[in-house]
């Protein structure tokens, strides 16, 4: 026997096409016709299940259930048949649709979050109302997207669909998982893109491209709070802080472990990867610093002043690096910093961030050039 829609060749008593997998119609699985009073050759037919093409179906009690997707069907009580592209036909889906929300949540609970997003499409064609169809779709298209990603337009919308079935003395659970998982992809996706910037392309400034995600971001939660009636204010100011750690821990990983004490000194091709490093890194806590700094009520200026303080820390540190050099017997300094256009540009940097505190403290004192290499 072969597939009528490939041509392959079928394995034995099988329901699908192992090649294309197209449902197994069999030519002589018949049902006879229903009717008490008509049981003729005539009468006998091959029955198709409306929902899903297949033509297990099998008779219990008054109904006729479809054994593959659970849709059943009853006879018409005036002409006793059962014609399944009639009108005659009353169809209840309830199983099916019982049926597509387990499969989705299984699908959604083993992050396949594809086959969640289908099953929530199949149940949705069947009840358009089923709000935990519309929540798991929701979350589905969430976190199917790429980490670069933003939150999808879709998402919101799904969400929104949810919230206008969803029972009423639901809703604020129903809420309360939003506030929890729309922040933990947040903050995954900033920290993502965070450390691609300093490990893997830190040749590339890509500090505007973050910026750009934190916007997006920002217009869903602006979205979000006024079709939803949700808050993500306190969410909102809490981006730059994912920055801020993210940044700390790859400076102690990447450049302080390799600079400590105990550990030798880069050669030239690693030292430039450790500026290039650095150049991210103090570029990514500025953007910390600046994304809110038009709103000092919501971003605490104590913490914008303790990133400028630990910028300046960091660019001392590369501006002060040293080579060494190897000898028989062990590593010695060698009198020999940074060249002295990149010691000049880190200088810079010390002063600009200087600068930056005197604007909210104008006690602080900026100093100059000479004042800054006699600390290196």
């Amino acid at each position: 026997m072969f597939c009528t829609k490939c041509g392959k060749p079928l394995i034995e008593n099988a329901v699908f096409c192992a090649y294309c997998g197209t449902r197994v119609i069999l030519a002589d699985q018949t049902l006879s016709n229903t009717s008490p009073t008509n049981n003729t050759k005539s009468d006998i037919r091959v029955m198709v299940c409306k929902a899903c093409n297949s033509n297990n179906v099998i008779k219990t009690d008054s109904y006729y259930v479809c054994q593959a997707c659970g849709t059943k069907y009853e006879v018409d009580p005036v002409s006793g048949q059962v014609d399944v592209s009639g009108s005659s036909v009353k169809i209840d889906q309830t199983k099916s649709a019982q049926n597509y929300l387990a499969l989705a949540k299984n699908a959604y609970d083993s992050t396949d979050y594809e086959e969640a997003e289908k099953y929530c499409n199949k149940l949705l064609e069947i009840n358009y109302k089923d709000y935990k169809a519309w929540e798991i779709k929701g979350f589905s298209v969430m976190h199917k997207a790429k980490l670069g990603d933003a939150i999808p337009k879709e998402t919101v919308k799904c969400f929104i669909q949810a919230l206008n079935y969803y029972p009423q003395e639901m809703v604020e659970d129903f809420k309360l998982r939003i506030t929890k998982e729309i922040p933990s992809r947040a903050h995954k996706v900033i920290e993502y893109m965070t450390v691609r910037n300093v490990v893997e392309d830190p040749v590339a400034d890509h500090t505007s491209e973050i910026r750009v995600q934190i916007v997006h971001y920002i217009e869903r939660f602006d979205e979000l709070e006024k079709e939803l009636k949700i808050s993500f204010q306190e969410l909102k100011m809490s981006l730059p802080n994912t920055i801020d750690i993210a940044v700390c821990k790859l400076w102690e990983l990447k450049i302080s472990k390799i600079l400590a004490d105990d550990v030798p000194y880069p050669g030239s091709s690693e030292l430039a990867t450790i500026t290039q490093r650095a150049t991210r890194c103090l570029a990514l806590q500025g953007l910390a610093a600046h994304v809110y700094i038009n709103d000092l009520k919501g971003n605490d200026l104590n913490t914008i002043l303790r990133r400028y303080q630990n910028m300046i820390i960091m660019a001392t540190q590369i501006a002060g690096l040293r080579n060494q050099k190897r000898t028989e017997s062990n590593w010695t300094t060698k009198d020999y910093y940074l060249d002295e256009y990149s010691r000049n540009i880190f200088i810079d940097k010390i002063i600009m961030y200087h600068n930056w505190i005197k604007k909210y403290d104008p006690s602080h004192r900026v100093p100059t050039k000479s004042d800054v290499k006699k600390t290196l």
